[in-house]
């Protein structure tokens, strides 16, 4: 026969919990585990797009803040430099309109982050949401039109330094539209 201890040690894998006392009636009761929140993985969580699903967007393909929405601004700071106005999304209790609180400010690299009190601004297409991806892809394309061009750039910049070495060197060439030519002035 096994001993009282073994017993225990049955009983606690079996069954999982805790025992406490009862406030009301002093006896002990077993008591079932919280339940603990298991952290998603990077498959499971939203990403992009799918986080804010099918929502309605303004022309250039933001999206158009909903009451709740954390959403920012960058506005003119000190010195001329960028600063960031950070604030929640809620609705006017007097007229009804989407308005927007703010959280915090940040003034450029000089002073970081700051709490804001009772500011309050209509909210209009300047605002963005926080985490939309639109802004970032367009970043992206502009980037990747930008690259685009520098590299048709730097081929007409061999293009045409090719062709003016041929003209130095007395050598004939042929243009874009296949004429002939020993230099500019033939």
């Amino acid at each position: 026969m096994g001993s009282i201890h073994d017993d225990i040690a049955l009983l606690k894998a079996t069954v999982k919990g805790y025992y406490r006392r009862n406030p009301k009636t002093g006896k002990r009761e077993h008591v079932k585990p919280h339940k603990t929140k298991t952290r998603k993985t990077r498959e499971e969580q939203p990403k992009g797009q799918q986080q804010f699903g099918d929502r309605e967007k303004y022309p250039d393909g933001r999206l158009k803040p909903r009451e709740g929405d954390t959403v920012h601004q960058v506005v003119a700071g000190p010195f001329g430099m960028a600063a960031e106005i950070v604030g929640t999304v809620y609705r006017s209790k007097s007229s009804g309109k989407l308005r927007v609180k703010l959280i915090t400010r940040s003034a450029g690299t000089i002073m970081g982050r700051l709490p804001v009190r009772g500011k309050h601004y209509a909210l209009n297409e300047y605002w963005t949401v926080k985490g939309d991806p639109a802004p970032a892809k367009a970043a992206e394309e502009k980037t990747r039109k930008y690259e685009e061009e520098k590299a048709d750039r730097k081929v007409l910049q061999r293009r045409a330094s090719a062709i003016k070495s041929s003209i130095k060197k007395g050598r004939p060439y042929v243009s874009r539209r296949g004429e002939a030519g020993q230099g500019y002035g033939s």
